[in-house]
C-alpha cells in the first residue's frame, strides 16, 4: 500500500482557510446567543414586565378617559337633537 504525499504546509493552509470560512462564524453566532442570554438571566423578568405592565395600564387609562369624553358628547348631542325635534320653531306671520 502506498500513501499519498502530503504537504504539510498545504495542510495548514486548508486547516487554517477552513477554520477562517466555518469555524470562526459558528464560535461568533455562539458568543452573541451567550451574551444574549447573559443579559436575560441578569435581568429580572418582573422588572422588564413591570414596566410594560405600566405602559399598557396607562394605555388602558387613557382609551377609558377617550371613552367617557365621546360618551358624555354623545349624550349631548342627542339631548340637543331631542330639544330640537320635541319644540318646533316658532314661526311669526307678518302681513
Amino acid at each position: 500500500m502506498e500513501f499519498a504525499y502530503v504537504d504539510i504546509s498545504e495542510l495548514f493552509e486548508l486547516g487554517i482557510g477552513f477554520g477562517l470560512v466555518v469555524v470562526l462564524p459558528i464560535i461568533g453566532l455562539l458568543l452573541a446567543h451567550q451574551r444574549k442570554m447573559a443579559v436575560l438571566v441578569r435581568t429580572p423578568a418582573g422588572q422588564v414586565n413591570d414596566a410594560r405592565l405600566a405602559q399598557m395600564q396607562a394605555q388602558i387609562d387613557e382609551l377609558r378617559i377617550r371613552q367617557a369624553d365621546l360618551t358624555l358628547a354623545l349624550d349631548d348631542a342627542r339631548q340637543h337633537v331631542r330639544q330640537l325635534s320635541s319644540s318646533p320653531p316658532s314661526r311669526s306671520i307678518e302681513a
